[in-house]
């Protein structure tokens, strides 16, 4: 028998990630922002994940939560993500020391943990599959994702409560997996904090010797073959006689083999002089990257909701997505260009934002920081958040933003 959960008290949430360090992508501050946001409305949220030595505990110290996380030790083979004294931890008791798990990403073991806590506690999960169900995504090792879900992920499926999408695009691809559970579109968010701050622009170009005059093309954000990037080389060649010189500035990290493609597609095309690689940006240098940039740029494949874009959008700088991104508010709000993922739709808008006069960017720039504001701050998102677990914990009114 399930004990009843006083509905005056505080919740205790556990978010159950496998990383929220470096090699995390954007499920690390997605992840940090909104337990941030929770605790600030008095949520009793926590992180714990793995010690994969990627900084984990540095991030969230970033974020004012180096009390809110706990690293645990990894069980070999560290491939799996699995952590055997996290799963004794949390199942060792006659009673839950959780009211919900929200559970970030899928695909590794550690989901075993919270499909075991459901059936165990009967406590309802969340799981966030964080554009893991994508087609794109899907096809990439796809036999090792099918064992996974034979082994473990089928059961932490089927046992959610709830399912958490970033987008209705995001909440159409768990139907097309054939998922039945609730789905709920919340969303990700950038803080008031980042939203409200100017980064230095000039600071960025002396700091990694770029050219004062030129307008910068900006991509940030984990290099992936999903996230497009040759598509914005071979566009940017196809730029090369532009009568506009500008520089294409290629910021984050990613598998060495990969980012030697990335480099090597360069050197062959001869654009070393125009993309520039400056490696992964965090905190001032991040902001002032978006400080630096006319107009920010990402030729996903398939994307939830990109952390980087709602950054982008929050700085002011208009943005250029492909339809893989759920993003036809760019369009809709007047500040950047959603477009067909192939060359000659990203070269015609990439040509398009260099010709435009620099007041119209900057008006782009100001209608998104406005949808921001309006839409997509942590605040906003906690806020959604804190009732969709009143709902699934105490039965409360169902949300709108939750659907069958």
């Amino acid at each position: 028998m399930v004990d009843v959960i006083d509905a005056s008290r505080s919740l205790r949430v556990l978010h159950l990630a496998f990383s929220v360090g470096w090699k995390s992508g954007g499920v690390g501050p997605a992840t940090l922002g909104l337990v941030r946001g929770q605790r600030e409305l008095g949520v009793d949220s926590e992180i714990w994940c793995m010690d994969i030595d990627d900084g984990s505990l540095e991030a969230a110290a970033s974020y004012a939560l180096q009390d809110a996380i706990r690293i645990w030790p990894i069980s070999p083979p560290a491939v799996l993500g699995f952590s055997l004294k996290l799963h004794r931890e949390l199942m060792s008791l006659s009673k839950p020391m959780f009211d919900i798990i929200h559970h970030h990403g899928i695909w590794l073991a550690y989901a075993h943990t919270t499909a075991s806590f459901a059936k165990k506690f009967g406590r309802p999960t969340i799981v966030a599959p964080e554009g893991s169900l994508y087609p794109y995504a899907l096809k990439m090792s796809e036999q090792k994702k099918r064992l996974a879900f034979c082994l473990y992920e089928r059961r932490n499926l089927e046992r959610a409560k709830c399912m958490y999408a970033l987008s209705e695009a995001e909440a159409e691809t768990f139907r097309m997996y054939g998922l039945g559970n609730e789905i709920a579109t919340v969303g990700n968010g950038v803080s008031m904090d980042w939203l409200e701050s100017t980064g230095d622009g000039l600071a960025f170009r002396r700091q990694f010797d770029l050219d004062q005059g030129k307008p910068i093309i900006l991509f940030l954000g984990r290099l992936h073959p999903q996230k497009g990037l040759d598509l914005l080389i071979q566009a940017t060649f196809d730029m090369k006689d532009s009568a506009i010189e500008h520089l294409v500035v290629i910021a984050g990290d990613g598998k060495s083999k990969y980012v030697k493609s990335l480099r090597d597609l360069v050197r062959e095309l001869g654009l070393q002089k125009t993309v520039r690689f400056v490696g992964p940006l965090y905190g001032g240098n991040k902001r002032n990257a978006f400080a630096a940039a006319s107009v920010f740029v990402l030729p996903s494949w398939g994307d939830a909701l990109s952390i980087a874009v709602l950054e982008s959008l929050a700085a002011g700088v208009p943005v250029i997505a492909t339809k893989g991104c759920p993003w036809r508010e760019l369009v809709t709000f007047g500040c950047g260009w959603w477009i067909e993922g192939n060359r000659q739709a990203l070269l015609d808008s990439l040509n398009e934002a260099l010709r435009m006069n620099p007041e119209d960017l900057r008006c782009m720039g100001s209608n998104g920081k406005e949808l921001i504001r309006g839409k997509y701050t942590w605040p906003l998102i906690a806020q959604q958040s804190a009732v969709l677990y009143r709902y699934l914990v105490n039965g409360s009114v169902k949300p709108g933003f939750v659907a069958k």
